[in-house]
């Protein structure tokens, strides 16, 4: 049944216009933020506030705030399907049809689903959770699956998510200073399509040249963490850089390991590393803003390079990166970190990005 369809129903057993596109758009994601939910469901989004209030109001779905942005997720559907059940079999079609969506939806929790028409079946889909990112899209593509994710991640770089890829061939973008990504890296080595969507959603298809053609989606943010090391220490890292969007007056890191593999060569130089890192109290659970100089890292033995530069290997365990903050002094932590007083998302060094390079440029010498 087609989406058109099943609005049509939800209206005749009392659902508003505006509350039945938005109705049937949310059952097809776990949940997503409202600003996404607007263009996805055609309701204008001067509207959507006071629709997703309407149906939250009614019972028929949830509102809660992630990382400061509202988001809507389809609550269970049981009483709308005995509605639209008990009107006929034309709307037990449509009841079919949401009950379906909503049990084999790939954005459920800790959801892992197996999709046998490959890339070109899933890549509306893909698209989708990449426009929903919050702060974080990692990418390993080839060429021409690259050409058809350009959209849905321009649409998220320009949403202030970092957005990066590295591409198994780099021969037809043409002019590689304008892509619309945050950095764009080429490597040499067949690998899996790979989409990593803020370290939680994640969409795994095997290389071109495989007898295989699926597409392995997941919802965990333990799982997704692997195939993040796989990214970082598997291609990213020996990639050739290609292009780097102008972050202006800051430069941007999303992982604590690739800034304490810069910055701990230059601690020793006495030059006050200012940064500003936006992250999660690891007491409260809430969002934490953080400013200050970097006065000490910390992570087992010391760096194992000639040059003090740590390797990824170094770096495999636990970290620390301490900010004097002015009152206190700030202990920051990576992914998953319990032990600091923050687990970053995102850090900014508050220099100016030639001077910061240049920094980096003589640490490594």
């Amino acid at each position: 049944m087609r989406k058109e369809d099943a609005v049509e129903e939800l209206e005749r057993i009392g659902f508003s216009a505006y509350e039945a596109q938005t109705y049937a758009t949310l059952v097809e994601y776990d949940s997503v933020p409202l600003t996404v939910l607007a263009s996805e469901s055609s309701v204008p989004r001067s509207r959507v506030y006071d629709v997703v209030s309407s149906l939250d109001a009614q019972g028929h779905v949830e509102t809660f705030t992630r990382d400061g942005k509202r988001h809507a997720r389809a609550d269970d559907p049981t009483e709308i399907l005995d509605q639209l059940r008990r009107t006929g079999q034309t709307l037990a079609e449509t009841a079919d049809h949401i009950e379906d969506e909503w049990q084999q939806s790939d954005f459920q929790e800790h959801s892992l689903t197996l999709l046998d028409n490959g890339i070109g079946g899933a890549i509306a889909q893909i698209r989708a959770d990449v426009r929903a990112a919050e702060n974080l899209v990692e990418v390993v593509t080839t060429e021409a699956n690259y050409f058809q994710l350009r959209s849905a991640l321009r649409d998220a770089c320009e949403s202030d998510v970092v957005v990066r890829v590295t591409l198994e061939q780099a021969s037809n973008l043409g002019t590689v200073q304008c892509q619309p990504v945050s950095e764009l890296r080429a490597h040499r080595i067949p690998s899996p399509f790979l989409v990593i969507v803020d370290r939680t959603s994640v969409w795994m298809a095997p290389h071109p040249t495989a007898s295989d053609d699926y597409v392995v989606t997941l919802n965990s943010e333990s799982i997704a963490y692997i195939f993040h090391w796989f990214f970082l220490a598997g291609r990213w890292a020996g990639s050739e850089p290609l292009f780097v969007r102008d972050y202006a007056d800051f430069t941007t890191y999303v992982d604590i390991i690739e800034f304490i593999r810069d910055v701990e060569p230059l601690l020793g130089s006495g030059l006050p590393i200012p940064v500003v890192v936006d992250g999660t109290d690891t007491t409260s659970g809430t969002h934490r803003r953080v400013s200050g100089t970097v006065v000490d890292i910390e992570y087992p033995d010391g760096p194992s390079g000639s040059n003090g530069r740590p390797t990824y290997a170094d770096l495999a365990g636990m970290k620390t990166v301490t900010v004097d903050a002015g009152a206190e002094a700030v202990r920051v932590g990576g992914r998953g970190a319990v032990a600091e007083d923050v687990e970053l998302r995102r850090l900014a060094v508050a220099l100016p990005l030639e001077q910061f390079v240049d920094l980096c440029y003589e640490g490594a010498t």
